[in-house]
């Protein structure tokens, strides 16, 4: 016996709030990490009780670095360059591996299932 098909009343296709909510999630868990690994692995100077703790004698007094104008203007440099990367670069990047190599919903779909067992 053969019965007509009847459609879907939801789709079955991907459920992508899902993964854009999983996709931030896991972003800033790891954004997270790496910023406590930085904080937990930074061995510089900070107060005077670390001069005091590092190397056992009583500190009378400290001298605050002061940041040239060089340094200021190579420090904003970078961090304007970095911005640019993360705000242009990478997603021209996406787009052109989306539109030059291959279509990105097919890669993204064989990553997932060559990762993710069924």
């Amino acid at each position: 016996m053969v019965e007509q098909a009847v459609p879907p009343d939801s789709p079955t296709g991907p459920n992508r709030p899902v993964i854009t909510a999983t996709g931030f999630g896991g972003g800033f868990m790891l954004r997270l990490a790496v910023l406590v690994m930085l904080e937990l692995l930074n061995s510089a100077v900070r107060r005077p009780q670390d001069i005091q703790s590092a190397l056992g004698v009583d500190v009378m007094s400290t001298i605050t670095y002061i940041q040239s104008p060089g340094e200021i203007r190579r420090r904003r440099t970078k961090l304007i360059l970095g911005v640019l990367v993360l705000v242009v670069a990478i997603p021209a990047a996406i787009w052109f591996v989306d539109q030059a190599l291959r279509p990105l919903e097919p890669l993204v779909g064989d990553l997932i299932t060559r990762f993710i067992p069924a």
